[in-house]
């Protein structure tokens, strides 16, 4: 049961009768603790409590939470709540104490502290804690006739002028002209220019705009009235304005002209005192004149001391008869002293002391109870914010955001409005005006308004919310108040209203709630809109006479712009022409290099030439998207990588170049920060999944591999390393590193073992199969997965030790592994040549990663599993991406010795040297089941009788045919006398070739392709027949086509699955794909330099299947290409790669052309 409050013990009338009505509350919603209305109320117990207890009025939101608990009604409470801080607050104010602290309070005094606004000129005899600064000034202004003063906002500069510079001036006789430059600094120069010699200031202003030089003459106007010994002494403070609000920049240029001529020589009529925020000291770097005169005449003004600061404190309440606690002073030092902008708290929260002072002395509680500096200015507007109504918070927010200016490249600033942008018929926003003004949060001067400090912007989180929030409205509303104040000024001339795009945008802005416009703005854009109906009317009564006089223009110009158009066409086939053939020549540079020549070459004109190289590009050993570059790792050693490893986003990827380490951004695609240990070869790398730290292992060049490694634990931050201690390392080889970084595998010779990255000590041992380990990874469970010598990999069981065989490979020797976060997906490198994607769940499917002819030293997978990296000598480190399926020379099989597929190119046919035949789905890889056993192993494949049968010819020349629904044999024919050749629906023999082609209709009776091959399309409308050095087209309805082939011999065809294309493969490895509707070559692809015996299209025609027979001793496992027809998608491809070009690549590249942005269209 809920414990009753104790008694009411506050004195303040208003405050009890709040507190009774909330414990009433409490007590009809059934007494609920304080600690279950926490928990749906959403403020702490505490809070709760306090708040019914009457010594202060709780803030509006936990009242809102304290009635929501108990069921109150919120809108009662929120009127009740109003009504009692308005109470308080007028009592408060009347009595100048805090409400409700029990203290009697003394006379009313004026407060010696300004809070957030500058000490003003009246306010120099209590102005203290500058006055060496002031000094400083006044000597360089003795000596010279310019100073400059820059700070920091916040650090007191325009304090330091009115209250310090200008009162010492005043008193030697200066005349002194204060002003800030505004948004036009010659109307303000002007207007107390006139003000001095009685003359009209808009006059003063065009004289000034017309020439600069017109400012020395009228200050020397000004001057000739002046004692001998005086100057006149322009002071110009918030200089930042000039570049923040002033929007022209030749007034801007012609106003620190005119400063300048001022102080030219001994012998210039005036003296300039510039007061400048920091951060625009760039901004006045950029301009010759002022940089000559600040150079040697500036103050930097930095935080005060503690002394400056206490006598800052403790010397202005004294002038007003005030005490201030040593408590206080000691507290509000310590709060202050070092921190940058804080002047202006500090000031803030002394003038809410002076609000609840004790008699005359100013105590630390009501600092304390006003917010302290950190906490008042917040505490004080959103007091001031929350007490509003919902309309009224709209208008504040409205109001505040109109006083910012956004930065752009600098901090925000405040922004002076006149008050003409303020609605004075609203007498909502008159009421917000007001109450901002009281709590001087907001500063009224005649017809201006300004935020009363930069300070609010910089301290105040909900107003910085809503300036990140409204950003670049908040920028493209100040083009619009800007245009609409210069039309008005220009009495409404219509040719500055908007025009254009500019119309919607200041419509789009003016109409969001946040940036509700002006009267004036609103009418500048009806005015607008209505100009650009009225144009759009006069435009659309020309459009007909247009008409008539474009049609007959158009007509005679149609012969010229047909021939143009030619002119262009012809000029771009060249140069496609020329860039395609650099494009698949190697001495044009890199892999990317040659990317860029084939996308510019296709988008020059998609010719033959040009599709070809965009094609061929995929058959670069790059295979994938992209590749870490040779002269890139090169730029660190001339050596090679030895080993590498991925962070978790696969945005790092960690490469070790013999000595040296380089942290490779696979998105930038350049090397983050190399490091080399001399003398040192690092022989193995592991990256937290975090991408922080990095371990690598290393020995002395030139020990052998027995000697102990040293491993290292790096910060990949600062690229620093420290030694780990550990006995574990001889005889390292690999290393590897847990997904939370725990724990780090080491493989070594004939052994694995684990550590505990955080301690050193080895957790995990145990033996191996004999030879180095050189392959180590750590599964998602902890257990070590290693490679061997044998090219077997193993997993290992930590806590019986038993090992399971996870798949042995023919290639040799496994050089690396590395696993994916699922623990399925894996990558190793065998023999050197070859890298291997596989899952362990399915040993017997493997993917091609990559290879070459050049040795490999270590891969990687990505954490996702969808990127890999191989280490290869010739390339560097070589990228193949997964998840975009542009793997070139995806192996479907371990190594088929024959492949046939279907016409469709789904369905795969392949025999192993076991001599099974087994069938694969090539868009899943999965094994769909084997053909019954003929016994016998075959060396060549086809489907036939429209895929319904499949035939193999035998290493005994013989030919078993299966049927493909039941996996049956259906009939072996003896050996025969030729290599057979595939047909389509027939499989024959080229002495049976002419009566198996008599079912085609109009074939030629004499025609005989030789050792040639014959092809079907899917329709059985048309036939290929191919030969030496040409094939024939047959269909039904017309006259044979030849498809001329010079000095190719023939050994493959397959047609695309819509008829449109017919694919021919050559002896010498080169693949031609004719388009049929032209008969054309639509492109050429050389795979290699072995014949081309097997050729399928998928189904939806956008990839080729290429097979070569036999296998090269130095090349990888035999494996079939499929090639990517899309041209949009190789296109996008290579722009996502190579891009962005920069100017220095495509000189490199030595393209013939000016520099354009790859993939954009060509300017004809």
């Amino acid at each position: 049961m809920a414990r009753r409050e104790g008694p009411l013990d506050g004195t303040d009338p208003v405050l009890l009768e709040f507190a009774r009505g909330l414990r009433d509350l409490r007590t009809r919603a059934g007494l609920p603790t304080f600690r279950e209305m926490a928990a749906s109320a959403h403020f702490s117990y505490s809070a709760l409590s306090e708040a019914a207890k009457g010594r202060k009025l709780p803030s509006l939101e936990v009242t809102r939470g304290f009635v929501r608990a108990c069921d109150g009604d919120v809108a009662e409470w929120e009127r009740r709540w109003r009504a009692a801080h308005a109470a308080v607050t007028a009592t408060a104010v009347a009595a100048d104490r805090t409400p409700g602290d029990g203290h009697d309070a003394g006379p009313v005094r004026e407060c010696p502290y300004p809070g957030l606004a500058p000490y003003r000129e009246t306010d120099a005899d209590r102005f203290f804690g500058r006055e060496q600064v002031v000094d400083d000034l006044a000597a360089l202004l003795r000596a010279g006739r310019f100073v400059a003063v820059f700070g920091p906002s916040g650090s007191g500069k325009s304090s330091v002028l009115r209250a310090g510079l200008i009162p010492r001036l005043a008193g030697q006789a200066h005349r002194v002209l204060l002003f800030t430059p505004g948004p036009r600094p010659w109307e303000e120069c002007a207007a107390h220019l006139a003000d001095i010699l009685n003359l009209p200031a808009s006059a003063l202003a065009t004289e000034l705009g017309a020439d600069p030089a017109n400012l020395s003459a009228l200050v020397r106007q000004v001057s000739a009235n002046q004692p001998d010994a005086a100057d006149v002494v322009l002071v110009i403070d918030q200089f930042e304005e000039l570049f923040t609000l002033c929007q022209d920049a030749t007034e801007r240029h012609a106003f620190i002209a005119g400063l300048m001529g001022l102080v030219d020589g001994p012998g210039g009529p005036a003296r300039v005192v510039l007061g400048v925020r920091a951060d625009f000291y760039g901004h006045c770097a950029q301009h010759p004149d002022l940089v000559r005169a600040v150079r040697d005449r500036q103050v930097l003004l930095g935080p005060m001391s503690a002394d400056e600061l206490r006598r800052a404190v403790t010397e202005p309440a004294k002038k007003a008869g005030l005490v201030v606690e040593t408590a206080l002073v000691t507290q509000i030092v310590a709060d202050t002293v070092g921190r940058d902008g804080a002047l202006p708290l500090m000031s803030h929260a002394l003038a809410e002391t002076c609000r609840r002072p004790r008699g005359t002395t100013l105590t630390y509680r009501a600092y304390d109870a006003a917010g302290g500096v950190a906490g008042a200015l917040v505490r004080t507007a959103d007091t001031v914010y929350t007490a509003f109504t919902p309309a009224e918070q709209r208008h504040a927010r409205d109001l505040l955001l109109r006083l910012i200016e956004p930065g752009e490249e600098t901090e925000d600033t405040r922004r002076r409005i006149r008050a003409t942008e303020i609605d004075r018929q609203d007498s909502t926003a008159l009421t917000v005006l007001a109450a901002l003004t009281d709590a001087r949060l907001v500063t009224l001067d005649q017809d201006t308004v300004e935020i009363a400090h930069e300070a609010l912007i910089r301290s105040w989180p909900r107003l910085q919310t809503w300036i990140e929030q409204d950003r670049d409205r908040l920028r493209a509303h100040r083009r619009v108040t800007d245009a609409a104040h210069r039309w008005a000024e220009a009495d409404r001339d219509p040719g500055l209203l908007l025009t254009g795009p500019r119309i919607e945008s200041a419509t789009d802005c003016t109409a969001h709630e946040t940036t509700a416009p002006s009267p004036l703005e609103r009418e500048f854009v009806t005015a607008s809109r209505a100009l650009a109906r009225r144009r759009r009317r006069r435009r659309r009564a020309l459009v007909a006479l247009g008409v008539i006089l474009v049609v007959v223009a158009v007509t005679t110009s149609i012969v010229a712009i047909d021939q143009r158009a030619d002119a262009i066409w012809q000029r771009n086939i060249t140069l496609a022409r020329i860039l395609a053939d650099r494009a698949q020549n190697e001495q044009y540079g890199t892999f990317d290099t040659r990317e860029l020549l084939a996308a510019e070459a296709f988008r020059q004109a998609p010719i033959e030439e040009s599709r070809s190289a965009l094609l061929a590009v995929q058959s670069d050993q790059s295979r994938g998207f992209g590749y870490l570059p040779d002269e890139a790792v090169r730029g660190i050693t001339r050596h090679t990588p030895s080993a590498a490893a991925f962070s978790g986003d696969g945005q790092i990827l960690a490469v070790a170049v013999r000595s040296s380490l380089c942290l490779w951004s696979v998105v930038a695609r350049r090397c983050e920060r190399p490091v080399t240990l001399p003398d040192r070869d690092i022989v193995g790398v592991a990256l937290r999944r975090e991408g922080t730290e990095l371990w690598s292992l290393d020995r002395a060049r030139g020990a052998s591999d027995t000697t102990p490694a040293v491993l290292r634990r790096w910060n990949t931050a600062t690229l620093t390393s420290r030694v780990v201690d550990t006995t574990d390392t001889a005889g390292s080889f690999s290393i590897a590193v847990s997904r939370d970084g725990r724990e780090l595998a080491l493989g070594g010779d004939g052994q694995l073992s684990v550590m505990d990255t955080g301690t050193g000590r080895v957790t995990y041992r145990r033996s191996t199969p004999p030879g180095p380990v050189r392959g180590i990874a750590l599964l998602p469970d902890g257990s070590p997965l290693s490679g061997h010598r044998d090219g077997t990999i193993h997993t290992w069981d930590r806590a019986t030790g038993a090992d399971r065989l996870v798949c042995a490979d023919p290639g040799g020797e496994i050089a690396s592994v590395s696993v994916a976060d699922n623990g399925d997906d894996l990558v190793y490198t065998t023999g050197g040549m070859i890298s291997t994607i596989m899952r362990r769940s399915e040993p017997d499917h493997r993917l091609s990663a990559g290879g070459g002819p050049m040795r490999m030293s270590g891969s990687a997978i990505t954490p996702a599993g969808d990127l890999i990296a191989t280490v290869i000598s010739n390339v560097a480190v070589q990228f193949s991406d997964r998840a975009n399926n542009t793997l070139t020379g995806r192996a479907v099989t371990v190594a088929p010795r024959a492949a046939g597929y279907s016409a469709d190119g789904a369905i795969a046919a392949l025999s192993d040297t076991g001599r099974d035949v087994r069938l694969l789905d090539t868009g899943s890889r999965h094994d769909i089941g084997a053909l019954q056993a003929s016994g016998k192993e075959a060396t060549e494949m086809e489907f036939t009788s429209g895929d319904r049968e499949i035939a193999a010819l035998n290493t005994d020349r013989s030919i078993t045919v299966w049927d493909r629904a039941t996996r049956t044999i259906i009939t072996t024919i003896p050996s025969a006398p030729a290599t057979p050749v595939a047909a389509g629906d027939a499989t024959a023999t080229p002495t049976a070739l002419r009566a198996s082609l008599v079912r085609l209709g109009r074939t030629p009776p004499d025609y005989d392709p030789g050792d040639g091959t014959v092809a079907v399309s899917a329709d059985h409308a048309r036939r290929v027949i191919a030969g030496n050095g040409e094939a024939r087209l047959i269909d039904t309805e017309h006259d044979p086509t030849t498809l001329p082939m010079p000095d190719e011999k023939i050994t493959s065809a397959a047609f695309s699955t819509d008829n449109r294309r017919v694919a021919l493969g050559t002896r010498s490895g080169k693949v031609v794909i004719w388009d049929l509707a032209t008969t054309t070559v639509w492109a050429r692809l050389t795979t290699t330099n072995r014949p081309i015996t097997r050729l399928a299209f998928t189904p939806d025609n956008t990839h080729l299947i290429t097979g070569a027979a036999g296998t090269a001793s130095n090349s990888p496992r035999p494996g079939d290409l499929i090639w990517n027809l899309d041209e949009t998608a190789n296109l996008e491809r290579i722009c996502r790669n190579v891009n962005p070009v920069e100017p220095d690549t495509w000189e490199s590249a030595r393209i013939p052309l000016p520099y354009t942005p790859i993939c954009t269209p060509p300017k004809n």
